[in-house]
Parts: C-alpha cells; structure tokens; sequence
C-alpha cells in the first residue's frame, strides 16, 4: 500500500507537454489526457490494471514510448506480475533506446506465459529484433555470431509459436547469418509457402512480396528474387524507409550468401546531398560575390547536376546566393529539402540573405516555406563570433550522414565557388576543406569573381567556444533512506570520481551537485565514449553491497554547442556558460533510466567525427523539461553499423 501511495503521479509538466506535441497516429491527445486523469486520481485500494494496459497500448501506438513506460510502470506497481504490462514496458523501452533493460523485462514476461500465447510471440519476435541490432552493431565476428544467434533462437520461436511469415523469414535470415544454411532454406520455405496464401488471397502488401523475395535468395533463386523485389519497389512507392529497410537486409545477406549487385543496386535509395556555396553580391555594392550574370550560369550548373544525380534529399543552409538556387532546383526535381539554420529566421536573414536586397529575402522565405525540413539551432549572435557558422558546418556534414545511413544509401557534396576564395571559418572554402577532410566525394562548379571575396566573421576575442555537455543524475536518489544518502558519496559519486582520473585529459570541466553530475569535453567523441563507460559501469556494479538500492541506475543528457567559458567566483575557477549550457540540463531531466540521450546536434556533431564504435539511434521529437521546446533526440549505443564496414 505505501508503495502504491508513495509512487510519482504520470501526469507531470512533461508528460502534458508531451501529450500536447505532434504524435505519429490518429489517437486523439485529448482522450489519451483524460483517460490518465483517471489513472492518477485512481484510488490506492483498486487493483484492476486493466486501464492501464489500455491507455499503454494506445499510447505505443501514438508515438509516445515515453509516457507509455510510465504509465506501465505505473501499472506494474499495483500488478508486478502483469504480462500485459510487462510486454508493454519491454516495447516502450526499446522504442526509448533503453534496449537492456528492455530485454529484460522481455526475459521476465517469457517466464510466466506459454508458447502459442500471444504475448509469447510478441516478447520473442522483440527479443529478436534486439539482438539481431545488437549483431550489426557488432563488428567483432565471433560475438555478432553469437547475437545472430540468439535472434535466430528468438524469431524461431515466435515462428515455431504462431504461423507468420515475418516472424519465419526473419528466423531463416538470421540461420543464414549464422551459417545454418540447411535450416534457414527450410525456415524460407515455409515463409515463401505463408506469404504466397496471402497474395493468393488479394491480402498482401510490400512486406509479404518483400518476404517472397528474401525466401528466394536464401533458396538461390536470384531471378525470382529479382522479380519480387521489383515488384515490393512498386508497392513502396516512394515509402523510402521502406526501401532502405529492404536494402540494408538485402545487404545484410549480401555478406553471407550471393545477392546479385543488380538487385542491391535497383533497391539503393538516391543518394544525400550536401551543398556550399557563396552568398549573392550585396545590393549596397559592398561586396562582390555572386551577380546575375554568375547566377544564370551556376543554375544551369545545378541544374544538370542534380538532373544527373537526382539526389534523395540536399541538406544545407538557405543564405543568398547558392544556397537558395540549389534548393530551388531540387524542389523542382521533387528531392526533399532540408535547411538547417544557425539562427532565428530574422536573425539569419539580417546575417547572411538581407544585404542581397529585397528580390532574395522573398526567394528565401519561399524555399524555407516549401522545404520538407527546417531545423532552426537556437544560437545567439555574438559580434566577431564565426563559432555559430563552424558548428552548423559540423552539424550538416553529421546530418547528411545520419540521413545517408538511414537511407542505407552515398552521401554526396556539391560545392560552388571561387577556388581561390580564402577558407575562412564557416565559409564555403573552409567547408569544402572539412568535406576533404572527411573523404567526402563531392563535386564542383568553379565560379570566378573580380573583386574580394565575402569574408564571414572572423574569430575575436569574443568568440564563443564549441563544446560537449554532459548532464546526469542517480535514478531513485530523491526515494532513498538516509543510510542509502551516507553511501551515496562514498560509492556512487566514488565510481565517477575513478572513471575521472582514468580519463584526466579528456574531461575539462566537473561539477556536482547532490545527485547531479555537469561535465564538459572539448572533443565529441570523448564524451560520448565517457557516458557510455560510465552508464556501462554504473549497470554493472553490486550496489547492494555498498548499501545502495539494488536497482540504482543512471540516466544521461548529452548536448553540444558554442559556450563561453568565464571564470565562476563561486566556483573559483572556469565554468561554462550560455544559452546551449541550459539546452543542454533539459535533456536530462526527461530521459529514461539506464538510457542516453543526445540531442539532434550533438547527433550530428558526433557522426562528423565518423567514429565507428558509437551509433546515434533516432527516438522522436520530445519537449524538453521547463518548458524548453521540443527537440528531435537520439539515443547513444555503443557499437557500429557492421553493414557499412568492408567485406572481409
């Protein structure tokens, strides 16, 4: 009883925030809301969890794993022994990114239901998916074998439980991928012979030719495959996440058996684009940079190019001058169109579209209005500051190649400008030299200029610092005992305090506060990895032991951008400070236990770095805490694509 009195209510300022932004279904918010009215004033002595379960479900369905965990959660507390609710909290937690503690909870539910029941098919085919992710974010041969292996188990299973052909043929894909070439033909064929009922019967859709054509390449029938695969393109349409998923498997097999570059070929999605470029001429005369003459030759330039490319998306900027031409052609090729600002819309056009006069203020509010996206960085100006333009340059190159490996497809570049133009921070010759730097294969339509060329801000003393945030609490400290709180220090913070000393050069700023934890990194990658050794330890450990709860967890919110770093009389040394500093203490406070969470820039800032043993792995547009917006955030795993590495 008192723990059930005891428990925090569901519906707190984040979850009615969360219930206030766009879902991904048809489920009306306004129902969802009142329906967790009643759950919270719901008295302590009724034991019936069948609301709950209920409000939970529809709540996955919305788009909302977050606030589905909670109410769970919520409901376990009543009813621990809820398969229902089990299952419920298993799925919300992978869809949040918590994928261990989900596979936990999946092993528990498997324990208390039956084979043939309908949550024990659902709980395997989970089971399955989670390790078969966890084998192609493995590189190591031996270990991915041995996920491959439990997935196999776990599809098989669910496909031994209840006849389907996506339960069957991801079982027989999973056999291949382990070297049981006998069963998984048998596992194919059975998925074939399923999927075929359902064309048989007018019922199927993308995935059931998808299925067919999967069964024949692991059956050697590469000519059948062919047909059926072309077939499932025609029933995507232009579902482009769809024919991605279909790639990557198809590329999945490719490293086990033979798959036919034709066909991996007729399944790519077109490739991302990035592009740079110079800023039209300013109307005062001021400078010289890109006139109408330069403007009628670099459209037929772009023209061509993306005619010839036909690129899936160009990601880039919306200044004058070769930004908003390329997004102009790409919008009449059909490509979707991605802006990305460094500032507020008024502010950007004060900083780098006004001075080209008024014709392309109007060109601009006019690609911005059609684009498929537009992500505004919540930046600041700083006179003498060039640290907003460098960051939305790292930012785009990580953008373009999260959306490349989304679409399992090439990342691109297209570059217009003066060779001779001065790399000047943030400038379209200081991206070109990231772009080089990087191996990115890009193209380039020369333009020549008479005058100086635009120079954009140059770094002064005023210059704002590009870093890595790192915010953190103990789960469960505001419920702890007060022996729990003596250990707390010794322990808990001890643990950080050896992880610390083990990484002395990579931490640059450490703070504290009762169970908070405010960390700063110059370098991206190493606060990622830092975050990922500290939560991998904190999982690990024996609390009880030390006289903590058994369940003691961790959750982490990771944001990254320009900060001013100033001495803290307080402190008595330096501090960061700025607006990205408070970004970056709201991510935290929403996150699920045991998880990381990064916001979409410091997504971005971190795939830049092409590191390849950490993955970024989308989770939805989420409102931040204090009323701090909504932002598009990830999930940090450890581990690669083992997809995009060469075939041995």
């Amino acid at each position: 009883m008192a723990k059930r009195e005891s428990s925090v209510q569901i519906l707190d300022e984040f979850a009615y925030r969360l219930l206030s932004s766009e879902t991904d279904s048809k489920v009306d918010s306004r129902t969802l809301l009142t329906r967790l009215e009643r759950l919270d004033s719901q008295s302590p002595l009724v034991s019936d969890v069948s609301p709950h379960i209920d409000v939970a479900q529809d709540l996955v369905s919305a788009g909302l794993p977050q606030l589905a965990e909670r109410v769970a959660r919520a409901g376990l507390e009543v009813e621990p022994r809820s398969a229902s609710l089990q299952y419920l909290m298993a799925l919300s937690l992978a869809r949040t990114g918590a994928r261990a503690r989900s596979a936990q909870f999946a092993e528990t539910l498997l324990t208390s239901v039956k084979p043939g029941e309908t949550l024990f098919v659902e709980a395997n085919a989970l089971r399955g998916r989670l390790f078969k992710d966890q084998a192609l974010r493995t590189v190591t041969g031996p270990k991915r074998d041995q996920w491959f292996r439990l997935a196999a188990e776990a599809y098989g299973e669910a496909a031994r439980s209840k006849a389907s052909h996506f339960a069957t043929i991801n079982a027989a894909s999973m056999r291949l991928m382990c070297g049981d070439v006998a069963a998984a033909k048998r596992l194919a064929r059975d998925a074939d012979r399923m999927a075929r009922a359902e064309v048989d019967l007018a019922t199927h859709n993308y995935w059931t030719v998808a299925t067919m054509g999967e069964a024949a390449i692991i059956l050697d029938h590469a000519s059948a495959a062919a047909d059926y695969y072309a077939e499932a393109m025609r029933c995507a349409h232009d579902r482009r996440g769809d024919v991605a998923s279909m790639h990557r498997q198809l590329k999945m097999l490719s490293r086990v058996c033979e798959v036919p570059e034709t066909l991996l070929s007729a399944t790519s999605v077109d490739p991302v684009l990035l592009y740079t470029g110079h800023r039209a001429d300013a109307i005062d005369g001021k400078f010289r940079r890109l006139g109408p003459i330069e403007e009628q030759e670099i459209i037929g330039g772009v023209r061509e190019y993306l005619q010839a490319l036909h690129p899936s998306a160009v990601i880039g900027s919306a200044a004058s001058g070769v930004d908003t031409i390329v997004l102009e052609e790409a919008a009449r090729l059909g490509c979707e169109r991605h802006i990305w600002l460094p500032l507020g819309i008024e502010d950007f056009i004060a900083s780098s579209v006004a001075d080209g006069g008024p014709v392309w203020v109007e060109r601009f509010r006019r690609v911005l209005a059609d684009a498929t996206r537009v992500v505004i960085i919540p930046t600041e100006t700083v006179d003498h500051d060039a640290s907003p333009y460098v960051y939305l340059r790292e930012i785009m190159l990580g953008a373009g190649i999260l959306e490349a490996d989304r679409l399992a497809t090439s990342l691109r570049g297209l570059a217009i400008l003066d060779p001779d133009s001065p790399a000047m921070p943030g400038g379209a010759g200081d991206t070109v030299a990231r772009w080089r730097a990087a191996n990115l294969s890009f193209h380039t339509i020369s333009m020549q200029r008479s005058n100086e060329p635009y120079r954009p801000p140059s770094a002064g003393s005023d210059s704002r610092l590009l870093r890595a945030m790192l915010f953190s609490d103990m789960v469960g400290y505001s419920a702890m005992s007060e022996p729990n709180i003596r250990a707390f220090p010794k322990y808990f913070l001890g643990l950080v305090r050896n992880l610390l000393d083990e990484k002395p050069d990579e931490v640059e700023f450490s703070n504290t506060w009762g169970d908070g934890l405010f960390l700063g990194f110059e370098r991206w990658e190493s606060a990622a990895s830092f975050a990922l050794d500290l939560r991998e330890r904190v999982l690990n450990t024996d609390w009880a032991a030390h006289g903590l709860p058994r369940r003691t967890s961790i959750r982490m919110g990771m944001h990254g951008g320009p900060v001013f770093r100033e001495w803290d009389p307080v402190l008595n040394r330096e501090n960061y400070f700025g607006s990205h500093v408070v970004r970056a203490a709201r991510i935290e406070p929403i996150t699920a236990p045991g998880a990381i969470w990064l916001t979409e820039e410091y997504a971005c800032l971190l795939a830049a770095t092409q590191c390849k043993d950490m993955a970024c792995e989308y989770l939805g547009h989420v409102p931040l805490a204090k009323h701090y917006g909504t932002s598009a955030l990830y999930a940090l795993e450890r581990g690669s694509n083992w997809l995009n590495q060469p075939n041995a």
